[in-house]
């Protein structure tokens, strides 16, 4: 099996409710290629003069890929579609008076070309743990090492693994230099490795399960996985209040135990790029927050 073999293979498209009624933010649809979201949001706000924080959006999505979502912008313009920047194609779509945030949609919409089968396979309804994929860890799970960094407290290797020059020996400061929306993402990274340890090691189903952070109340066989896993872990839920930044503080949330693959439609064809081999084209929608990459994977696994 070989997902995302070119950017095409993977297509997702947010499915969003937006209300155009005026008001001081305005709203777009981005089409992009080869670009992560939070790079994208960067480039636009440094071709248009925007700070950073004026943008809102409703989720993070992956670089190799072709994607369209959206986005506002407070006080933005019609002009901002005008931006010039390769592999991004930006449309404005009106104004409202709230600010896209992330999670502000209802479903993904994903097709996703799956190449070097074997063979054409039959599905049968299965329940697949609602696991945070591989992308949300970043590269060698660094996301992971630099969120449990600042749960720790460890401010002084926090910096020097992301390269901020800390001086008056304030770390914290040296920190706040950092774009919160990626202190933020360490922080959700390790927060997420936590709760998919937990849940894999579970006995019982669950409605869902909590993810943890410093007003989390759980019991019964939750609670003795999360303090069993995190006593191995040299952290407490207490840590995620981070006193020393208290605007970086999480907590906690809810999340799903299963994902549901919903309206899958599967064509298989002749692969083009492998020879021998088919190709699947699967069409679905996702609940927000939930990766077509490992439910590709759990589908069409041997």
């Amino acid at each position: 099996m070989k997902l995302k073999q070119i950017p095409e293979d993977f297509q997702v498209n947010e499915m969003i409710d937006l209300e155009m009624n005026g008001g001081e933010y305005a709203y777009f649809r981005l089409m992009k290629r080869n670009w992560n979201t939070l790079d994208a949001i960067r480039k636009i706000s440094e071709k248009t003069g925007i700070d950073t924080n004026f943008f809102g959006y409703a989720g993070n999505k992956d670089k190799n890929a072709i994607t369209t979502q959206y986005f506002s912008c407070f006080k933005g313009t019609k002009d901002i579609e005008n931006a010039n920047i390769e592999g991004l194609k930006i449309e404005y779509l009106g104004n409202g008076k709230e600010r896209i945030n992330l999670g502000d949609l209802d479903f993904n919409e994903f097709i996703i070309v799956v190449r070097g089968l074997d063979s054409e396979k039959q599905f049968t309804p299965k329940k697949i743990l609602n696991l945070f994929d591989d992308q949300r860890f970043g590269v060698n799970k660094e996301n992971i090492v630099i969120g449990k960094m600042i749960l720790q407290k460890k401010f002084n290797e926090a910096c020097e693994k992301l390269g901020v020059e800390v001086e008056d020996n304030s770390p914290v400061n040296a920190l706040r230099k950092v774009e919160r929306k990626m202190l933020r993402l360490y922080l959700h990274a390790y927060q997420s490795y936590l709760w998919n340890e937990v849940v894999s090691s579970l006995k019982n189903e669950h409605a869902a399960i909590p993810l943890v952070g410093f007003l989390t109340k759980y019991d019964g066989e939750i609670k003795e996985a999360y303090e069993n896993l995190m006593l191995k872990e040299g952290v407490k839920k207490e840590d995620f209040m981070i006193r020393s930044y208290p605007e970086m503080a999480i907590e906690g949330a809810e999340r799903k135990m299963f994902l549901e693959v919903h309206d899958l439609e599967v064509k298989y064809e002749n692969d083009d790029l492998n020879e021998g081999k088919k190709k699947a084209t699967a069409k679905f929608r996702l609940e927000k927050g939930q990766y077509a990459t490992l439910a590709v994977k759990e589908l069409f696994k041997n």
